[in-house]
């Protein structure tokens, strides 16, 4: 049981440091987003991208780990997680586990929450761009009327807005 378990243990441990990096990747994420860095925001995009690759392969690999286990060691149960196999192999290796798949929830929830801000600040700062496309454009100025025929028509068509003039 131990070199499964021995495996399981390393394979959570670079889940943890695949994890804290993400984590430094959304913190990256919001900077950028605060700073309304495009290319920086690109780029920790891109890395993020690479991070949750490494992430599914990590996850596979805990699953198979898992599976094996379940079968090595002919558990019934249709339901294996992390805290039942601590529960099961007990010790100092089950107290491993344990302490591994806690700080694995902890810092999923981190990253949910920092996940949670940087898409407030994208949402925002699509929402000040629209509205900045809006002022320039004149939309936000433009009054309605309608024609003879009681088509609602603009009455600013003929007025320069913003972006008539040259710089």
């Amino acid at each position: 049981m131990t070199n499964i378990v021995q495996y399981l243990i390393k394979v959570l441990k670079t889940e943890i440091k695949h994890l804290e990096r993400t984590l430094d990747l959304l913190k990256q994420k919001e900077k950028m987003l605060i700073k309304n860095d495009t290319k920086g925001l690109e780029e920790v995009i891109h890395n993020e991208r690479e991070m949750f690759i490494a992430l599914r392969d990590i996850e596979d690999s805990r699953r198979s780990i898992i599976e094996l286990f379940v079968s090595r060691y002919n558990i019934k149960e249709k339901v294996v997680n992390l805290s039942r196999i601590a529960e099961l192999i007990g010790g100092d290796e089950g107290s491993k586990l344990e302490e591994l798949r806690g700080r694995i929830n902890v810092l999923i929830n981190t990253i949910n929450r920092q996940n949670e801000k940087c898409a407030v600040l994208l949402r925002k700062s699509i929402e000040l761009t629209d509205f900045s496309i809006r002022l320039l454009s004149g939309a936000l100025h433009s009054k309605k009327t309608y024609s003879k025929k009681g088509i609602i028509g603009n009455e600013m068509t003929s007025k320069k807005i913003i972006l008539d003039y040259k710089a």
